[in-house]
């Protein structure tokens, strides 16, 4: 999930840039099956953003993950291939 925020024209705070940063180290763990540590990672960026429903669905997924990881031959490098409506 990409959101444009480091355009010229527009300024992010000291806070949105720590959340990005956070964002990109959680989703490299998500990406490299490092499930627990990606969890927590969405989670504290969860805390800090109640409205982020991105970090709280990647926090679901990690969870269950963490679990019941799936097969390295169901993972799809992270893609979350959606079956039903």
């Amino acid at each position: 999930m990409y959101v444009a925020v480091k355009s010229a024209d527009i300024r992010t705070s000291a806070a949105q840039t720590e959340a990005i940063a956070k964002w990109e180290i959680g989703f490299d763990r998500y990406e490299n099956r490092e499930f627990a540590e990606a969890f927590e990672i969405f989670g504290a960026i969860r805390k800090a953003n109640s409205r982020d429903l991105a970090a709280r669905r990647y926090a679901e997924i990690c969870k269950a993950y963490a679990t019941t990881a799936p097969s390295s031959k169901e993972w799809d490098d992270g893609i979350d291939n959606l079956s039903e409506k």
